[in-house]
């Protein structure tokens, strides 16, 4: 059994979950230090685990709870990925909450809000609360990792915590928080800055590209689910995904293509739903997606090199829609580094999809570094770019969704 300690992160100190039971109650509370004293967020704490307006009850099936703190907790929401990860660690059987005066194999200082879909929402004075939180720092070092949400709330933690080498962990769902402190199987989100994904967005006509979002550890797309695993040669070939004759709006590879893009769509198993895969350590099935036919939860491009590519980039173009962003697991293909093998892109669609989803891909592949055709595509209009590197080859992949009758 590992036994963590889960720290809340606030502007006036760390405040520790000492303990979380289940209770008969008409309503859950949040109380001080096992005592019979009720703290002020016990309405917020309650409206987080109540069916209906919250995640907790949904997830672990309890209808009321006592949540023990070792210290007061004010106003706001920032608190809420904290106690959703203190909660799996009471539910698990392979994880314990350190309680008062017990030592824990590890310390996770935590601050995020998460709403109803599990996804992790950023939060303010990540400044006052990391300086809030220097004694831990010094007293428990390489014990402490710090959860974040990701975007500029990471960036800003990394940049407070590098010289002490704390490691940082931007999560963009409750799975990335959770890869983490072990509670999934898999990689957890990296822990430091990698290369950028270039990432644009679309308007009306000529598209006016430039918006390149970068996360500390998750590369930053279009409010989308990135999610990167490489492999190598061997493995693609042997992967359990089926090699389609068509994909979804991937234009084949001409005959002296560099390299060729597929598209798949990711479901559930047979009587779960999509919601299954973004909190458990379910694998979705895959196969070749075809858009007259049943709903994907999300998309996975396979995107392969071929002799003799070694370098790819990625540019993606979001037109509308939406998707819920994860972790990258790999360093992020800026045109600039060599890869190898086949490299999986998965894009998650949110669980309320209240738009259109449309976006393009754009995938270069050259037998030398693309970062400057990569570049192009970041800061103009994509209809404009004229390639005229024989060595390097652009596959647009085009993918559409429409919002649910």
């Amino acid at each position: 059994m590992k036994i963590v300690r889960i720290l809340i992160a606030t502007t006036g100190g760390v405040v520790a979950i000492d303990r979380i039971t289940a209770e008969r109650a008409p309503q859950s509370m949040v109380c001080l230090k096992r005592t019979s004293q009720v703290l002020p967020i016990s309405g917020a704490y309650d409206d987080f685990v109540r069916p209906g307006s919250g995640v907790i009850a949904r997830e672990f099936g309890g209808q009321s709870y006592r949540l023990d703190l070792s210290d007061v907790v004010g106003s706001g929401e920032s608190w809420q990925l904290a106690v959703f990860l203190a909660h799996a660690v009471s539910e698990s059987n392979t994880h314990e909450l350190a309680g008062p005066d017990v030592d824990a194999a590890h310390t996770y200082l935590v601050t995020g809000r998460v709403n109803y879909d599990l996804e992790v929402e950023p939060v303010e004075h990540i400044d006052e609360k990391i300086a809030a939180a220097a004694q831990i720092f010094s007293s428990a070092g390489d014990g402490v990792s710090v959860i974040v949400p990701h975007g500029d709330n990471a960036d800003r933690a990394i940049s407070l915590l590098r010289e002490g080498g704390t490691q940082v962990y931007p999560c963009a769902r409750i799975a990335d928080a959770l890869a983490v402190i072990g509670l999934l199987a898999g990689t957890p989100p990296a822990k430091v800055s990698q290369a950028m994904m270039p990432v644009v967005r679309g308007g009306h006509g000529r598209t006016p590209y430039g918006a390149l979002l970068a996360g500390a550890a998750v590369i930053g797309i279009f409010w989308g689910a990135l999610s990167w695993h490489q492999r190598d040669n061997d493995m693609a070939a042997d992967a359990a995904v089926p090699e389609p004759s068509a994909v979804a709006k991937a234009a084949p590879p001409p005959p002296q293509s560099l390299g060729r893009v597929e598209v798949f769509g990711k479901y559930p198993p047979s009587g779960q739903r999509c919601a299954s895969l973004l909190f458990s350590k379910m694998e979705p099935v895959m196969r070749p997606y075809d858009p007259a036919g049943e709903r994907p939860c999300g998309f996975r491009l396979r995107i392969t090199p071929e002799t003799p590519a070694r370098f790819a980039g990625v540019v993606v173009a979001r037109k509308s829609g939406r998707l819920i962003e994860a972790a990258s697991r790999v360093e992020g293909l800026s045109g600039d580094q060599p890869v190898r093998g086949a490299l999986d892109l998965d894009l998650d669609v949110p669980l309320r999809q209240r738009e259109a989803i449309d976006f393009s891909i754009y995938t270069i592949f050259g037998e030398q570094p693309v970062a400057a055709i990569v570049s192009q595509f970041r800061s103009s209009d994509a209809a404009t770019i004229n390639n005229r590197d024989e060595s390097a080859n652009i596959v647009e992949t085009h993918i559409t969704l429409a919002t649910p009758q």
